[in-house]
């Protein structure tokens, strides 16, 4: 399975095995700077050890980047014949909506994971995923950590890590995808990033 991890590039570790290839819409190549897209692919590769990992990177030296980046980089993955697109990140902010539905409709069978709470994670047929245990509300959820990498003093938390270990489930095969209701919910909140 081919899996676009769209955050801040990936940096080749053990962890995250080979990179098949990459793009950055941000800076000259696709190396992470920061390290949450490199926990992100790692947490995927854990459960999903065949899949080829493809680093979309659209954050650069800070955990901001524009709807339109996101969209293109929607975009990039869907084209480049990614199976799957896991999303580590998102934005409360309804005015990015429509862009982001119209790049996710232009993604046709491409699965999407994505923070629910979030855009585009809020939108059909994207998988949005919550975190911590099932809760019966429709919406997927796993534990909100990153898992464990050697060397590393810290072991991130959050959504992100949530929608990183639904997505490494599917691309290995452990879950089955989702149909998504075609009334999808609305984010939570409508301040912007």
């Amino acid at each position: 399975m081919k899996v676009a991890v769209i955050d801040s590039g990936i940096r080749p570790i053990p962890e995250t095995g080979p990179i098949a290839g990459g793009i950055s819409f941000v800076d000259e190549n696709w190396n992470d700077l920061l390290g949450h897209g490199t926990w992100v692919a790692a947490t995927i590769r854990h459960y999903a050890p065949q899949a080829e990992l493809f680093a979309v990177k659209v954050f650069s030296r800070e955990l901001r980047t524009t709807a339109q980046t996101l969209a293109r980089a929607i975009r990039w993955a869907a084209r480049g014949g990614m199976d799957l697109a896991c999303l580590a990140l998102g934005t409360s902010n309804p005015a990015h909506r429509e862009l982001l539905e119209a790049a996710v409709k232009e993604a046709g069978g491409m699965l999407i994971v994505a923070p629910y709470d979030y855009l585009p994670g809020s939108i059909p047929p994207v998988i949005g995923v919550g975190e911590g245990e099932e809760s019966g509300d429709g919406v997927l959820r796993a534990p909100g950590t990153a898992i464990p990498l050697p060397g590393l003093p810290t072991q991130p938390s959050g959504v992100s890590f949530a929608a990183a270990r639904i997505a490494g489930r599917i691309a290995g095969g452990l879950l089955k995808p989702p149909a998504r209701p075609a009334s999808a919910g609305t984010p939570s909140s409508d301040t912007s990033r």
